[in-house]
């Protein structure tokens, strides 16, 4: 596999994927990758480099929580997915970049309605 043409990449239950995996990821296909889906992957908990993401999804990751996804984010993202992820909070209003379209929050039980201030007019939120 080339891993500098993967945009798109989704991992499912890998529980002990670690700084030093997302680092190589960063390092073999970072600028190119579009898409990031991380879907029950307890052992993620930071995601300290900025992917020029158009598409995020982390699904049932309790370990990841707002520092998480904001580093990881830059402003061309469009779609967000944290469906499940219980430790994000009202600081998520911080990742909004300008671009993002939809947001998707199911189950993120920390997040209340100061979250949907002015940052968020145009925003449908899902």
């Amino acid at each position: 596999m080339d891993w500098l043409l993967v945009s798109k990449l989704q991992l499912e239950e890998c529980n002990m994927i670690t700084e030093a995996g997302f680092f190589g990821i960063d390092l073999n296909c970072g600028k190119k990758l579009k898409t990031l889906s991380l879907v029950i992957c307890f052992g993620v908990k930071h995601l300290n480099y900025a992917f020029p993401l158009e598409s995020l999804v982390i699904r049932n990751c309790p370990g990841v929580g707002n520092v998480t996804i904001v580093v990881s984010c830059e402003t061309n993202l469009v779609a967000v997915n944290l469906s499940g992820c219980v430790n994000i909070t009202d600081k998520l209003a911080e990742l909004h970049g300008g671009s993002l379209e939809s947001l998707i929050i199911d189950g993120c039980r920390h997040v209340t309605d100061a979250t949907f201030s002015s940052n968020f007019k145009l925003l449908l939120v899902t």
